[in-house]
């Protein structure tokens, strides 16, 4: 295993406890957050291997956050960061 597949396996685990602890300490932030993003990380490990676009990765973030009633959180997350950037405005 790369220390690329590590790193982003072990972000994945460290987002699923913090998943884990938000649920069972009825934290929603903390769980909400952890479960939008945990397979995202993944995503970018495929990305980083050059097998996914960081494109589709986006999109598919996209998508569940909207799924996840988090859309507009994302988008504004997202226009924060980079407010020119049109990648985001799709």
């Amino acid at each position: 295993m790369s220390e690329s597949d590590l790193l982003h396996k072990a972000l994945y685990f460290a987002l699923l406890d913090l998943r884990s602890h938000g649920q069972d300490n009825v934290d929603s932030v903390t769980f909400r957050l952890a479960d939008l993003f945990h397979n995202t990380v993944l995503q970018m490990g495929k990305a980083a291997a050059g097998t996914e676009s960081y494109s589709k990765v986006l999109a598919d973030l996209k998508t569940e956050a909207k799924a996840k009633g988090c859309e507009e959180w994302l988008n504004n997350l997202l226009s924060q960061i980079a407010p020119r950037t049109s990648a985001i405005d799709s």
